[in-house]
Parts: structure tokens; C-alpha cells; sequence
């Protein structure tokens, strides 16, 4: 599958489809070809001049690639469009992109492993004929029960995500660190939830690297039990790794 085989496709499938309904769609490079995208530094001079060109923008001929693209990005006031968006809007249909790699949040995912496992029970022959034949008898069988029953799975998929997303975005107003007998607040917005799970334990902190740091939107890398209940926590805050030493760990 390719771009121009799926925007052919779509076009002949979409007269089908009611208005305004929602199109599914995951982030697949042939579904994602964009309208008028800008070059990138891994162009050539030339066609860095001719997205300058088309767009009416006037440039010296010396400028070196660098001065091309910085005014390249000086003159794109919006970002690039998808292509297979635009037909879909264009059509009175809606569109819904997923995030990238949350192929769980597909609906579709279900149902086509419930037709290959059809096929792969049932292909005795190996034949493409005979192996076609069975894609369309299953195909043929599945029934908006079975959507349905997909589209409940995501759903609880999704709302289970949104748990967890309120759990590792909760606000800690403050967290006190003790650090060679010297006492600090620090004003921690987001933890994870691991830590926010023990956080009516904590005894001492102690930081064996650092004397000061103010934790901005702290990313937990890995956490594990040392010995004598002290819990190592891995930490990467403004581009630096941390690590922070909890004594007194209780395991919930």
C-alpha cells in the first residue's frame, strides 16, 4: 500500500459512508502524505529555493542553505495539512487521527485479528485462491455486534488511560529534602504516580549528588529497592540525570 493507492481507494469509498461520520485513522506513512510541507535541511539548495519561489518569498542567490531555511521558517504561518484529511473533510466526513503507536485505541485492530485467526484456522491448502475465499466468507460474517463489542474494548482501554493520566499528572504542592542536615522545599508540579503512592511514608530523602535543584516536570526513568529499605529512584529533570535515595521505603 502506498499513498496514491489508499487516497484512490478512499475516493472510491467514501460516496458510501453517510456525512459526518467519523473516520478512524492511525498514523501510517500512506496516510500521512502533507499538503505544501516545507523542505527540511536534508533537501537540496534547489528545492529549498523553489519552496521560496512558489510561495513568492524573495531570496538572494548567495544565501547558503542555513539563510534558506531560516527563511523558510520566518514564512510558514501554519503547519502542513494531510493530504487524506483534507479529502475526507472535503467530503462533509469527519476525521480522527490516533496518537502515534496506540494501535489498542483501533477498533478495526480487533476485528482484523479476529479474520486472520479465521483464515489461519481454516487455511488447510496454502492456496492464494483458497485463502482469498476464506478472507471474504469472514468478512462477510462479521456483524455490527462485533463492532460494537470492539468499540466498548477501546473504550474502556481509553478510560482506563485517562486513570492512569490523572494519576502520574497528580499535583504534589511540596515535598521536603533533607540534604546533610539542611532542610529545603522544593516545589515538585508532577510526579509520578509511583512516587505519589508513597509519599505518606516518606521519612528522609536523602541526595547523595546534589545540593540544590528545582525539579521542573520531573520524568521517572527507573525505580528499585536497595538493601535496608532505601528506594532508588531514577530522575531526569532539565536534560540532567538524578538520583534520589529514599530511606524508610514501606511498599504499599
Amino acid at each position: 500500500m502506498n499513498a496514491e493507492r489508499f487516497e484512490e481507494w478512499l475516493q472510491y469509498i467514501l460516496p458510501s459512508l453517510r456525512e459526518n461520520v467519523v473516520i478512524i485513522l492511525n498514523n501510517a506513512p500512506y496516510h500521512s502524505p502533507k499538503l505544501n510541507k516545507p523542505p527540511t535541511p536534508n533537501n537540496r539548495k534547489a528545492k529549498l529555493q523553489q519552496w521560496l519561489v512558489t510561495h513568492n518569498i524573495p531570496y538572494e542567490d548567495d544565501m547558503v542553505n542555513a539563510e534558506l531555511l531560516a527563511l523558510i521558517k520566518q514564512n510558514v504561518t501554519s503547519p502542513a495539512k494531510y493530504a487524506v484529511d483534507e479529502i475526507i473533510k472535503a467530503s462533509n466526513r469527519k476525521v480522527l487521527r490516533l496518537l502515534p503507536y496506540h494501535c489498542e485505541l483501533n477498533s478495526i485492530q480487533l476485528i482484523r485479528a479476529q479474520v486472520k485467526g479465521y483464515v489461519a484456522r481454516h487455511n488447510t491448502s496454502f492456496k492464494l485462491e483458497d485463502v482469498m475465499q476464506l478472507l471474504q466468507q469472514n468478512v462477510n460474517n462479521i456483524l455490527s455486534e462485533n463492532w460494537k463489542d470492539a468499540m466498548k474494548y477501546v473504550i474502556n482501554v481509553e478510560n482506563k488511560m485517562w486513570e492512569l493520566d490523572n494519576l502520574i499528572g497528580c499535583q504534589v504542592e511540596s515535598l521536603v529534602i533533607t540534604n546533610d542536615g539542611s532542610t529545603t522545599l522544593y516545589k515538585v508540579k508532577y510526579v509520578s504516580c509511583l512516587l505519589h503512592g508513597f509519599l505518606n511514608n516518606l521519612t528522609t530523602v536523602k541526595n547523595k549528588t546534589m545540593s540544590s535543584i528545582n525539579f521542573t516536570l520531573p520524568l521517572l526513568l527507573s525505580s528499585c529497592v536497595l538493601e535496608n529499605s532505601v528506594l532508588l529512584l531514577t530522575y531526569e529533570a532539565s536534560g540532567v540525570v538524578w538520583w534520589i535515595f529514599i530511606d524508610g521505603y514501606r511498599p504499599q
